[in-house]
Parts: structure tokens; C-alpha cells; sequence
């Protein structure tokens, strides 16, 4: 009997120290990820499963982080064995559901986020099964169905930088321009440092007509990279509104220069080319080549196919 106790003390022992273990790895990975240190974060968490492979938020934490840095083949793996080990963890499932809205799979993200309603979930967990739907439904086109979900959400994760994003890039598609700067502005409250916002705050602006704003924004982006070529479309179509036509062709060219490929700002010299230069010819290349770089599928106006049919038939 004796012995017995003491192979299981030494179990316990052994145990409580491989978790011990894992855990102090687990905790700097964490530390490293804060501090944006992703190769440094993930080799910490590779010790931490080392120490323990049976511990799901390990898996967990380092399938979120390829995740997020577009590793998808080990981001896959690692969230599966997550939900593998730990299948009535609800925290577990909605990644699962992340990770198929990150590879734009709304049908298979929505059965992840059922199973994890099915289980009894806390207010955190419950407003990012609200995110979730949200993120499903946008992905599926239903706007008003996302941003009812987003909103839900957001009622109590306030600060969640992702949903602010896409409910006002939902609001956006639903011709609620006022509405989704208004979201995105609450984003930048949140977290000011986030360059993709100020380009998609300074767009919406230009196209709701408030070009001031939209300018100040675009230059705000600017200050992140200077040859940020979405950013400096942006402010050749505020300037092109304003009837700054040389400016506006200045930026355009530059954004060109750094993306010769950018739909929108394709279309905008296009707008500039037929406001001054009048030559067709490359005001119809220009739009044709837009269409082909995806301007329709981006942007879903129409405005490129109604130039392309009053100038280039």
C-alpha cells in the first residue's frame, strides 16, 4: 500500500511540475506575442506542448496565432487537435468557426458556432458567438443579418477591433456610409495605431462627400507608410471631388507607381484623365483595366461598368 502512495505521489509530483513547466513557457509565449515577437511566441508555445500535449489552450493559442499570420496548414492543425482534446470547450469551437470565416467557408464556420451554443457559455464567449454569426453572415452577403449579430456583440465587447471593422464595412455595403464611419472612428478610439482604419475611414468619407475628413484621414495612414497606394488613391479621388485636378493626378500617379494594379485608383485617373486630358483612349484603358483587377467584385457600385458603357462602347 505504501508503494502504491508513493508511485502516485511521484505521478502527482512529476505531473504538477511538466505543468508547472508548460505553464512558465505558455506565460512568456504570451509576453512575446504582446510585444509582436511572432517567431520568438510561437517557439515558446512549441515548449509549452512540449512540456504538456495534453493542454488544449496551448494548441489553442499557437493555432490563433498562425491564424493570424496567414499560416493556415499549421494554424489547422493546431486547432484541431485543440477541438480534439477538448471538444466541449466552446472557446475551442468558435476558433474552429474563425478559423473557416478566415478562409471565407461561412457554411462550415456556422456548424462551429452551433456547437458552441450548444454549450453553457459566458458573457465573453457569448458576444463572440454573436461576432461569429455576424462575421458568417457578412461572408454570405446578408448585411443586415450581420450587422444585427455584430451589433448584439458588440453591446458588451465594446473594444472587439475586428467586429467594429466589419460592421462598418457591413453598414458600407447596406448604404449606411454615415453609420460605418461612425463605427470606424469608435475603432480608432479603441486602438489609434491601425493604419488599415484610417485608409478605410478616409474612403468612406470621399464617397459620402465629406472630402476634408477623408483627406485628413488618408494623410493620417500616410504617416504609418508614405507610399501606402490605397491611402494616396484615396486622396487623388478627395482632391479629383474637390476639382484639384493637378493634385489629384500627382497622387494617383504615385499610387500607381507603388500598385499598378489598384482597381480604384485605375478608376479614379480614369475620372481625372476624362475631367482634363479627354483622351478616351486612356480614359477606356484605364477603366478596362480595372474591371479586370476586380473593381466590380471589391467594390460592387457599378460605377466602373456605367463609365466603361457612356465612354467605351
Amino acid at each position: 500500500m505504501k508503494t502504491i502512495f508513493t508511485v502516485c505521489a511521484l505521478l502527482l509530483t512529476f505531473a504538477t511540475q511538466a505543468q508547472e513547466a508548460g505553464a512558465e513557457f505558455y506565460g512568456e509565449a504570451r509576453k512575446a506575442e504582446g510585444r509582436s515577437e511572432w517567431s520568438k511566441a510561437e517557439s515558446l508555445y512549441g515548449k509549452a506542448i512540449k512540456e504538456n500535449p495534453e493542454n488544449a489552450s496551448y494548441y489553442y493559442s499557437r493555432g490563433n496565432l498562425n491564424m493570424l499570420l496567414g499560416r493556415d496548414a499549421k494554424a489547422k492543425t493546431d486547432i484541431d487537435k485543440a477541438v480534439e482534446l477538448a471538444p466541449a470547450d466552446p472557446k475551442m469551437q468558435l476558433l474552429k468557426a474563425q478559423y473557416f470565416i478566415y478562409n471565407e467557408l461561412p457554411d462550415s464556420a456556422m456548424l462551429y458556432v452551433l456547437n458552441a451554443e450548444e454549450q453553457e457559455l459566458n458573457v465573453k464567449l457569448k458576444s463572440q458567438a454573436e461576432i461569429a454569426r455576424g462575421d458568417v453572415y457578412r461572408l454570405l452577403k446578408d448585411y443586415e443579418k450581420a450587422v444585427v449579430h455584430y451589433e448584439n456583440g458588440l453591446a458588451t465587447d465594446t473594444a472587439n477591433v475586428e467586429a467594429l471593422e466589419n460592421i462598418a464595412l457591413s453598414l458600407y455595403q447596406l448604404g449606411d456610409q454615415k453609420q460605418a464611419a461612425h463605427y470606424l472612428q469608435e475603432l480608432l478610439k479603441v486602438n489609434p495605431y491601425i493604419m488599415d482604419t484610417y485608409i478605410n475611414v478616409g474612403y468612406i468619407y470621399a464617397r459620402i462627400g465629406m472630402f476634408l475628413e477623408s483627406l485628413s484621414y488618408s494623410e493620417e495612414a500616410l504617416k504609418y507608410d508614405p507610399h501606402q497606394p490605397i491611402a494616396l488613391a484615396n486622396i487623388a479621388y478627395a482632391q479629383y471631388r474637390m476639382e484639384s485636378y493637378d493634385e489629384a493626378m500627382k497622387a494617383v500617379t504615385t499610387s500607381l507607381k507603388n500598385n499598378p494594379t489598384n482597381p480604384f485608383a485605375l478608376k479614379t485617373r480614369a475620372l481625372i484623365l476624362l475631367a482634363t486630358d479627354g483622351n478616351i483612349k486612356k480614359v477606356c484603358k484605364d477603366l478596362q483595366k480595372s474591371k479586370k483587377m476586380g473593381y466590380d467584385v471589391l467594390y460592387d457600385d457599378g460605377e466602373v461598368d456605367a463609365l466603361i458603357e457612356q465612354h467605351c462602347q
